[in-house]
């Protein structure tokens, strides 16, 4: 089940998101991972961090990411296995222009099958969210180094969106897009997304 969240995730999953955060800053900036830096506080508490935490960016950011729920209209995508528990999370932010997926994480160990059917549902539930806000896209930024992520996306009818070079050098990512406005039948009629699922 896909819920999207307003508020901070369960106090209960906040070590498990922050550590995926961190690894998922970690690979994308391409910095060592922490054995080799000391292992960080996983908490948002900052009173309980160390002068070392404070000194660890990619602990920052991903203390960053968690707590920037509800700002700058960042909201949360959980999807909610059969027995309740939260196996993977997504970031928004929703514009007038686009709803932008920051990122996706798997907080389980997943094969390729089980990611692909995660996002698809991800996907399914942001598209519908799109379309009741009148919002036209749907964008998703995709790491450069993570082929899993590129395949699933493209997979799903996303494209490619060419960027400066300058955007994704910094970023080191590629955004892909999906359109979500209505599509129109050679007759000038508007289509639903289920009738042109029939249509070749």
């Amino acid at each position: 089940m896909i819920d999207i969240v307003k508020e901070k995730l369960p106090k209960e999953y906040e070590r498990v998101v922050l550590e995926e955060y961190y690894d998922f800053f970690s690979n994308l900036y391409g910095i060592p991972s922490s054995v080799l830096r000391g292992k960080p506080t996983f908490t948002t508490d900052l009173e309980k961090l160390s002068r070392r935490d404070f000194k660890d960016q990619i602990l920052m950011s991903s203390i960053g990411a968690l707590d920037s729920i509800n700002s700058e209209n960042i909201e949360f995508v959980t999807n909610k296995e059969s027995d309740g528990r939260i196996s993977a999370i997504a970031r928004i932010r929703v514009k007038d222009t686009d709803i932008h997926i920051a990122e996706i994480l798997f907080l389980e160990y997943q094969d390729y099958d089980e990611k692909s059917r995660i996002a698809k549902d991800i996907f399914a539930t942001l598209e519908q969210y799109g379309i009741d806000l009148n919002i036209p896209m749907l964008c998703y930024e995709v790491p450069q180094n993570d082929e899993i992520g590129i395949d699933i996306v493209l997979e799903n009818g996303f494209s490619f969106i060419e960027e400066p070079s300058h955007e994704t050098s910094i970023h080191r990512t590629f955004v892909f897009e999906k359109s979500l406005e209505p599509t129109r039948n050679q007759n000038g009629c508007t289509l639903n997304r289920k009738q042109t699922q029939g249509i070749n």
